[in-house]
């Protein structure tokens, strides 16, 4: 068989005249970076950027909502509408399928937003463990992109025209050159900002209109990367997988270990924790890599993602501690940089701080 062909977002002829540099990202061609990455990250902390998430998939699903319920670790029946939820699909030895979001408009609509890489593994999976619903796959219909940084409201509602009364995980659903989309208060970068979903006509628009702005720079997916470490943030396939589960991923606020039924529920209340999820800021510059992390020589844990962040000037990761060393404080890479290891809570703390002094 041949090699898979990567798929391209509505935005793909914009990225290209951009100049843009291109890379296979969950099986579709996206920008990596186009000023760079640095620039990129340091905008959107300060300014806004804009970016092409329209990789991700789109499932709208009708019906029974405790068939819908047994899906997601959540609980949607005491969830108000038009409210968003981060949850998870989760396999029956209570293992990640895939980290999501949860959009619901009332008792029988939901739409699930998930990971493109993971579009085809989430619809078997939700199809298999779904009874009289009705599922639709709208991810080749509609585009989505990220409007993030402290400019981002005054960014959409000045050039759209529209109030965005919207609080943190809130959704409605407005009209832009009179025709409807969605907008979540929501994003994937720490900062605050807006996700919008529309169909791919609409999406460009959206998108063309926005660049012009000069508040407003696109940024690709380097940038998304090193923004999301920064703040801690999960990425599937590295940082999370059908091997891990969300207490070890230091993520069990997003489990209701106690409504009716879920997936994965029976293997999770009695799941022993061999793992902490944690956050590592490297007492240099240089970047922290995947790898083992050590103390005194003794193997201790391993980090899942890592960068340099442009903010705290300073070797970033993400990683896994053994649970026997969860208190430790400082621990060393394979190539010997010096780590102090913080929770996920503490470390944002910590690179408030960091942040203000660096000022």
């Amino acid at each position: 068989m041949g090699k898979k062909m990567s798929k391209k977002t509505f935005l793909y002829d914009f990225h290209q005249k951009a100049g843009a540099k291109i890379v296979d990202f969950g099986g579709f061609l996206l920008p990596l970076q186009y000023e760079g990455i640095v620039e990129e990250h340091k905008w959107c902390r300060k300014n806004c950027c804009i970016f092409d998430t329209s990789h991700m998939g789109e499932f709208f699903i009708e019906g029974n909502i405790k068939e819908i319920n047994k899906l997601v670790t959540i609980d949607i029946k005491n969830t108000k509408n038009k409210r968003c939820r981060y949850s998870f699909f989760l396999n029956e030895r209570g293992g990640i399928v895939d980290d999501i979001i949860v959009y619901k408009f009332n008792d029988e609509k939901f739409m699930f937003v998930v990971n493109s890489a993971n579009i085809e593994k989430d619809k078997k999976h939700i199809l298999q463990n779904l009874k009289n619903c009705n599922f639709r796959d709208f991810s080749s219909v509609y585009g989505k992109i990220d409007v993030q940084g402290p400019e981002a409201k005054n960014v959409l509602e000045e050039n759209f025209n529209i109030k965005l009364d919207l609080k943190y995980f809130k959704f409605d659903i407005y009209k832009i050159f009179e025709q409807e989309v969605i907008i979540s208060n929501s994003g994937y970068t720490g900062d605050p900002g807006y996700e919008i979903y529309a169909r791919g006509n609409l999406i460009k628009k959206i998108w063309e209109e926005i660049v012009k702005d000069r508040r407003v720079k696109p940024a690709g997916l380097g940038a998304r990367d090193t923004l999301r470490i920064e703040s801690g943030l999960p990425l599937y396939g590295n940082d999370i997988n059908e091997n891990t589960n969300p207490f070890e991923a230091d993520l069990g606020k997003f489990v209701d270990i106690k409504k009716d039924f879920f997936i994965g529920q029976d293997a999770l209340k009695n799941i022993k924790i061999q793992k902490i999820r944690k956050m590592l800021l490297a007492e240099t510059k240089r970047p922290l890599r995947k790898g083992d992390l050590f103390i005194e020589n003794k193997e201790v844990g391993y980090i899942t993602s890592g960068s340099f962040s442009p903010i705290l000037n300073k070797g970033i990761g993400i990683g896994y501690i053994y649970i026997e060393f969860k208190d430790r404080q400082i621990c060393e890479t394979e190539n010997k940089i010096s780590c102090k290891i913080f929770s996920i809570g503490e470390f944002k703390i910590q690179s408030i701080a960091l942040t203000k002094s660096s000022e």
